[in-house]
């Protein structure tokens, strides 16, 4: 009998799991299928194959919303195993909370955009496109519209007014002032700002963002040709420092503190916004991360991606639900979440574990 050599039968395997990948994608949104890829990614030994499993991920899904997260790795490397979805300060890329109203990416409507009050009623679509990044500033959205290859949209909170804001393939969205911060997929990943009416485009750096942030007149970023390690620049592209040697993901700020998953183990870290008092805070996989007040809220990919909290100082680690739970946004004192355990449905739950609903059908 002849033997087929190991790597031979990988990448047999990797395109028989890419299909289920796409599959998962469109059915569970794009936090599920990216758990999915980057398992697979890690199984596969030979750094060829490895290299093909993500090229053909993001030739058949870049522009879907679904392989984003792929679209940034580089070639042979490895990647931690755990749910990597890029954060804004805090919370989740598909829902934005404002006043009463949930703004969501609808996974079982092609990621549309839609809104729901906080009490879930008087649910509304608000637009036709597969929608991502969602960034709420007064009475105006914007977001990456994947139906267009990713290009920056904005439209008004009414769901009229739709325009296109730029022709880059736009990620990792931060709308701050009277300035939007994305980076630029046409220009090799470089990061990019472009003023709210889509004038004064200006490149930034040369370095190949993941995980934006945006904090008053500071960028916080993980940069991908460094090993993913703790960036900071200032908003006009001055003052670029290193602040740490982790592989850092999921990044969070809160007040004088960044809150990440580290890139060996995916575990929760904290370190001051200069770079200094480094602290490890739990032994989970940690992903989803929310801060808020002295509580850190996140996914638990070591428990099935149940709902955890815990301290900021790392004391008092708690479960809070049994639901696999991804998108998460803290508001107040309740948590909205997407329950993958139910078809990706719009929850909430209250921060202390109690009074759990579903909002939506969808």
């Amino acid at each position: 009998m002849k033997t087929v050599k190991n790597s031979e039968f990988e990448t047999k395997i990797a395109v028989l799991l890419i299909a289920i990948f796409c599959a998962v994608a469109l059915h569970y949104e794009k936090a599920a299928a990216s758990q999915i890829a980057i398992e697979i990614n890690n199984s596969l030994s030979d750094a060829g194959n490895r290299a093909l499993y993500r090229k053909l991920i993001n030739v058949n899904l870049d522009d879907t919303g679904a392989g984003y997260l792929l679209a940034q790795v580089e070639t042979g490397k490895q990647m931690p195993a755990s749910k990597l979805i890029p954060e804004r300060t805090t919370g989740s890329v598909n829902i934005a909370i404002q006043g009463d109203w949930i703004y969501y990416s609808n996974g079982r409507d092609g990621n549309k955009l839609y809104r729901i009050k906080t009490n879930g009623n008087d649910k509304q679509k608000l637009n036709d496109d597969c929608s991502g990044y969602i960034n709420v500033i007064d009475d105006m959205i914007y977001y990456r519209n994947c139906s267009d290859v990713g290009k920056l949209y904005t439209i008004k909170t009414g769901g009229i007014g739709r325009q296109k804001l730029n022709d880059d393939k736009s990620w990792y969205i931060n709308v701050t002032g009277d300035r939007i911060y994305y980076v630029n997929q046409n220009d090799d990943y470089k990061l990019y700002t472009i003023k709210i009416d889509g004038s004064d485009k200006q490149k930034l750096n040369d370095d190949h963002p993941v995980y934006v942030s945006v904090s008053d007149d500071l960028i916080y970023y993980s940069n991908q040709i460094d090993d993913y390690k703790l960036y900071t620049i200032k908003t006009d592209g001055s003052d670029r420092q290193k602040l740490n040697d982790d592989g850092s993901w999921q990044i969070t700020l809160s007040d004088d503190r960044i809150y990440y998953s580290n890139y060996n183990g995916g575990n929760l870290y904290t370190i001051k916004t200069d770079g200094s008092d480094r602290q490890k805070l739990n032994d989970d996989r940690s992903a989803d991360i929310n801060v808020s007040g002295n509580w850190i809220y996140y996914s638990n990919h070591s428990d099935g991606y149940k709902l955890y909290a815990i301290k900021t100082d790392g004391s008092n680690r708690q479960k809070l639900n049994d639901d696999m739970s991804w998108n998460i946004k803290v508001s107040g004192d309740q948590i909205y979440y997407s329950n993958g355990s139910d078809d990706s449905k719009l929850y909430t739950i209250k921060t202390d574990g109690s009074g759990r609903q579903k909002l939506n059908d969808e």
